[in-house]
């Protein structure tokens, strides 16, 4: 498999497909990650950092052959990911120690991951080891924007309290733990200053994208609860996908992700390369 390329079929419904297997807040956000994913040919042995239980490897690749490496601290969301199959690899630990060769993979993916991080520069440097010279580094990441989106800061925001707003936006990130959410120039820089060439910069997340996801997530609570019970968001997963396709019809249309303006996207995915000779 070394030397091959991995890239996902097409004709496929991520936002469909996700919501048949995770709570809708969590299935729209995703559903946009697999779009950007949509017709890159990265090539393989490729590194999931933050893997989870490897739904998102399994919406994004559908049939196509496992991947070579998930890595995850959580011991719970590592044993799913081995039962996924998506991996022929997965490995519990965190990005700060990868327990990987030198220039062992072509490709390094990280989704959503490296804002949870809070020593951040020392897992660049893991992932620019671990990955060959020349490979290249696909993450994305909330920009300092995401949480400005939530509901109750828009709410805030159109009273006029700023300073309560303030306060929320501080709380909010504090909740979900987002130790690095910057604007995607701020991004480009954190990578250039560790060694990276930064060879795509995409914004995305619309005001109104991130907004309802901020909606949705209170009523995601219920099956976040159960996963951590019983190891899967339903309890009747056949229900599930049967109710949602049922009701595929009140879905976002699936289509090709088009780039909002920098100065209102929450999110940002950024493509770096190791540079050959670095």
């Amino acid at each position: 498999m070394d030397g091959e390329v991995v890239s996902a079929p097409t004709g496929r419904d991520p936002t469909l497909e996700y919501a048949c297997r995770a709570p809708l807040a969590l299935a729209l956000e995703r559903a946009l990650e697999c779009r950007i994913y949509r017709g890159r040919r990265l090539q393989r042995p490729v590194l999931d950092v933050g893997c989870g239980d490897g739904t998102f490897a399994s919406v994004w690749l559908g049939d196509v052959a496992p991947i070579e490496v998930g890595l995850d601290p959580d011991g719970a969301e590592c044993r799913r990911a081995r039962r996924s199959a998506q991996y022929r690899l997965v490995l519990q630990a965190t990005g700060g120690g990868i327990p990987l060769r030198d220039c062992s993979v072509a490709t390094v993916i990280s989704n959503s991951v490296l804002e949870h991080i809070p020593d951040l520069d020392t897992v660049l440097d893991e992932l620019r080891r671990v990955l060959r010279p020349g490979g290249l580094l696909h993450i994305t990441v909330p920009t300092d924007l995401f949480e400005r989106w939530s509901t109750l800061t828009r709410l805030l925001d159109t009273l006029g309290v700023g300073a309560a707003s303030q306060r929320w936006r501080a709380f909010y990130n504090r909740f979900w733990r987002h130790f690095h959410c910057y604007p995607p120039q701020v991004w480009r820089e954190r990578l250039e200053r560790k060694g990276w060439v930064v060879e795509e910069v995409l914004p995305y997340g619309t005001p109104g994208q991130c907004t309802l996801h901020d909606m949705l997530v209170p009523a995601a609570f219920p099956a976040y609860l159960v996963k951590r019970w019983t190891g899967r968001y339903f309890l009747a997963p056949g229900l599930r996908r049967r109710l949602v396709r049922t009701l595929r019809g009140l879905l976002p249309a699936d289509g090709d992700l088009h780039a909002c303006p920098a100065k209102v996207a929450g999110c940002v995915f950024l493509c770096a390369r190791r540079p050959p000779g670095g």
